[in-house]
């Protein structure tokens, strides 16, 4: 029989105490159980359950024992439904399931319990992570899953076994693939919450409808999809294949880190690795990893206090145990209403950190094999009321000049890769071919795009090879032969009904080459040099520039990881690159214990400076800058 009264909350009865759901059997559609408490650690066994909440409307019922019920969420009744046990005959089954255990209109309760969580769920004698409802015979998809990770574990072994085990693979009409492309698309996969709903207990298992998958099998998925090509070829869609693959590399990452050092997890190595997933509220970005370091972070779930509060309270925590790595971090591209200099771990930004790239000490000189430090460091803890943090620092130089934007179309279309290096290098050599920091401007252009990276020796102290040059050459060089296959594609996107076929194709191309690239394809076959600026980049005896050498240095960008950050040009002369979003007038600066330099913005107050960024600067990355001493130190105050 259905209740009709609201079940009422009474506050626990100690500080490590929870509420465990007594969930009975059964087949209807009614829910029936018993909310008990227990101490942790103690007596009563329990299964945790990880689900999404979705949406907040609590439409349906589950009654409790004593004639109450709690009205709980669309996602949460389908859980227990599919999770209690099939007859009443079997007994109940004892589950803890954040929905329910905890009073969620209580917010004190909820920001100690929320602390509790780590420990809930590492106490578990089991966590069920429930995915969803069967909707598409998910057996089918399992079932494919389990071959294709037999297909590719076979395939590591010998490269003979590649072609059997590819035999072995369904074509794509079999209904098996839909099934676990809706598997594998669930929201579940995206939560912020798994990483401590899951990391922290080893005794797993995935639930889908009444469907139990171990999560060995899907970390051996992921796996597979990190890895190899099945997710392209066989139409796991792109969205599922990338975030399933980050996923399964980010728990198997974080357990061995979370095990090897339980107390002792760097808070910015969680916060980052986290940044890819979502929750409903941002302060649970933070709060979701600080309960995994309870002895470690000092900062404890406080849903009374504000997001600003929470991330800069995080954010300083962070600088005293990491310097200012945290402010690579930041900048002012951001969601939410935070401090420039403060990271918003909520939004995914597309570039990571410069020194992150490779090796840089922007602040210290080397001189016969050592290094010397050459800056005061003064600092003033941050003000978590004003959102100011103070720091010395040296302003340096001025942007006076930004070019455009490295995009992807820098490593996919030869004409526009051509036409944007070849504007931004003109500008570079308005004022002369020689670079301020020494070498020509060519040179200091190729470097810049690679961060001057030697890809293997990056975090060795090492400059790109000067092989790298000729590769860049062949790289932006013109082609014929690229620009009709480009100028064909645009037109089939263009007009996929109607794609005009050679010779008739021949006019349009030519056309659309030249008003691209503004040169004269007559002659760009031949590389006369006139319309290649960077021609003398080739060594003498490499007449041409091979396309495994352009290879070359595209791969150079994508390790560089430079793509969409901004070119720009300082009053001094030197070239750099930083995220998008700089502008003219901002100010190269130099911040001690920084691996890296800054771009500050003055704000109207003219007293105080917003962070644009970090940013490489070609010759300026390891204090050349700064040997000759001229340079003044002052107390920097940060928005």
């Amino acid at each position: 029989m259905e209740a009709t009264q609201t079940y009422k909350y009474t506050a626990l009865s100690g500080p490590r105490v929870i509420r465990v759901l007594r969930l009975s059997g059964g087949s209807a559609d009614n829910l029936f159980a018993e909310l008990i408490e227990t101490n942790l650690g103690h007596a009563c066994s329990y299964e945790a359950i990880s689900y999404v909440w979705g949406s907040d409307n609590k439409s349906h019922n589950l009654n409790l024992r004593g004639g109450s019920l709690i009205k709980i969420t669309e996602s949460l009744y389908h859980a227990l439904k599919d999770i209690r046990y099939s007859a009443i005959e079997d007994g109940p089954r004892h589950l803890w399931a954040d929905g329910v255990c905890i009073n969620q209109e209580d917010i004190d309760e909820r920001s100690q319990q929320v602390g509790l969580m780590a420990e809930i769920y590492g106490s578990a004698l089991k966590v069920i992570t429930y995915v969803g409802q069967d909707t598409s015979d998910v057996k089918k998809g399992i079932k494919l899953a389990k071959t294709l990770v037999a297909a590719h574990e076979e395939s590591r072994r010998s490269s003979v076994n590649k072609s059997n085990a590819r035999r072995q693979i369904p074509g794509d009409a079999d209904p098996a693939w839909p099934a676990l492309r809706d598997f594998l698309g669930r929201t579940w996969y995206t939560r912020m919450w798994i990483i401590q709903e899951t990391v922290l207990n080893r005794n797993g298992i995935i639930v889908c409808g009444r469907i139990e998958i171990p999560w060995d099998l899907m970390l051996k998925l992921c796996d597979m999809l990190t890895h190899c090509a099945y997710n392209e070829h066989f139409r796991i869609t792109p969205y599922s294949g990338k975030q399933i693959g980050a996923m399964g590399w980010w728990m198997i990452e974080l357990r061995k880190t979370y095990r090897k050092h339980p107390n002792g997890n760097p808070l910015l190595q969680l916060l980052t690795g986290s940044r890819e997933f979502n929750c409903s509220e941002p302060v649970d970005h933070v709060f979701a990893v600080s309960s995994l370091m309870e002895k470690f972070c000092r900062i404890k779930p406080n849903y009374k206090k504000s997001l600003r509060c929470v991330y800069i309270e995080a954010a300083e925590q962070i600088r005293e145990s990491c310097g200012l790595l945290v402010l690579s971090y930041a900048g002012m591209w951001k969601k939410q209403g935070v401090p420039s200099w403060v990271p918003d771990w909520s939004f995914y930004p597309k570039q990571i950190p410069i020194f992150q790239s490779g090796w840089f000490n922007s602040l210290w000189f080397w001189f016969d094999g050592l290094s010397f430090y050459v800056m005061r460091h003064i600092y003033v803890p941050a003000d978590v009321k004003t959102g100011q943090l103070r720091h010395s620092g040296c302003i340096f130089d001025r942007v006076v000049h930004v070019g455009g934007t490295l995009r992807k179309s820098f490593i996919t279309a030869r004409l526009e890769r051509h036409k944007w290096a070849q504007t931004q290098y003109s500008l570079l050599t308005r004022s002369g071919t020689k670079y301020v920091g020494g070498g020509t401007s060519r040179e200091a252009f190729w470097r810049t795009l690679i961060l001057d990276l030697d890809p293997e020796k990056r975090f060795q102290h090492h400059s790109a090879l000067p092989a790298s040059g000729a590769y860049f050459e062949s790289y932006v060089r013109p082609n014929k032969l690229w620009a009709r296959k480009e100028a064909l594609e645009s037109i089939k996107e263009y007009d996929p009904n109607n794609s005009p076929k050679p010779p008739a194709i021949e006019p349009v191309v030519m056309e659309a080459w030249k008003r691209e690239s503004k040169l004269d394809p007559t002659e760009c076959g031949k590389d006369k040099g006139e319309h290649n600026v960077f021609r003398s980049l080739r060594p003498k005896d490499s007449p041409q520039g091979s396309s495994s050498q352009g290879s070359e240095y595209r791969d150079l960008v994508l390790k560089a990881q430079n793509l969409y950050r901004e070119f720009f040009m300082t009053e001094k002369g030197y070239i750099g690159m930083s995220a998008q979003g700089v502008g003219v007038g901002d100010l190269v600066t130099f911040l001690p214990s920084a691996r890296v330099p800054f771009l500050l913005r003055r704000t109207t107050s003219r007293s105080t400076y917003s962070l644009v960024g970090d940013c490489y600067i070609h010759r300026m990355m390891n204090g050349e800058v700064l040997k000759d001493g001229n340079w003044n130190v002052s107390l920097i105050t940060l928005v």
